[in-house]
């Protein structure tokens, strides 16, 4: 039997990527009432691909209508003063409990010094990242959260087909958190991650709508997990972190 289930990284829409007249909170509420999801934390696909206070807005008056939703309030790193005024508008603790960015689209490597000052904006204000993470990159994350006071940061898609660089760095960086959407899911590679990450620094993620959540939960299934790692990962972990 399922826990309760805390779904780190999901989506709003619309747009949605390669579906740009589907998406909105109706779809985000059947994906979670079919697999169970008992909260979902968002950002929105028009702040991530660059309309940032529209997207945050847009994930504002989702959340005040949906109580199962929380937000993250996405933030530009090649933009700092927008980054700080969006984070003084909307990060709450309340509706919005982190901080997405996305380096990919915003066209900076992780390793850079805008990264750098972002995510100290973040730890500054004693809130949580999620920062999409893809390949080697997930090391560069693991070397800003370990170098930078405080900060507390979740890898997306733990480093996608890295996932064992991702588990290795998890084990040396204890603010470093893991969760497992990814559109590549290989076998074994959650197995992996619970065998040699410490177990109270990872969550469940989804990517949904963009992905279907069916992928992560498979994943939970086939690494064959015992029920209080299960809890853990499901709900446990997520709630402790982000203080729901």
């Amino acid at each position: 039997m399922m826990p309760p289930v805390i779904d780190v990284h999901g989506h709003l829409g619309p747009p949605v990527p390669y579906r740009p007249s589907a998406g909105g909170v109706e779809e985000n509420a059947a994906l979670c009432a079919r697999w169970g999801i008992t909260l979902q934390i968002v950002s929105a696909f028009t702040a991530i691909h660059g309309d940032v206070p529209r997207g945050n807005a847009q994930v504002s008056a989702a959340c005040e209508d949906n109580p199962w939703l929380r937000g993250y309030v996405v933030i530009d790193p090649t933009d700092l003063r927008q980054a700080e005024s969006e984070l003084d508008r909307w990060l709450d603790g309340e509706r919005f409990v982190g901080v997405k960015i996305h380096p990919t689209y915003a066209g900076v490597p992780i390793a850079s010094s805008a990264m750098r000052a972002a995510l100290t904006l973040v730890a500054d204000r004693g809130t949580v990242a999620l920062v999409h993470t893809w390949g080697t990159d997930v090391a560069d994350l693991a070397e800003l959260v370990a170098t930078t006071s405080g900060l507390r940061a979740i890898a997306g898609h733990m480093g996608a087909d890295r996932w064992d660089l991702a588990a290795e760095c998890a084990s040396q960086v204890d603010r470093l958190y893991l969760e497992p959407s990814c559109a590549v899911a290989l076998h074994g590679q959650m197995r992996h991650v619970v065998d040699h990450a410490p177990l109270d620094q990872l969550l469940f993620g989804t990517d949904a709508p963009l992905l279907d959540p069916c992928v992560a939960f498979g994943q939970l299934a086939a690494a064959d997990l015992t029920a209080e790692q299960l809890q853990a990962i499901c709900w446990t972990n997520a709630a402790a972190l982000f203080e729901l």
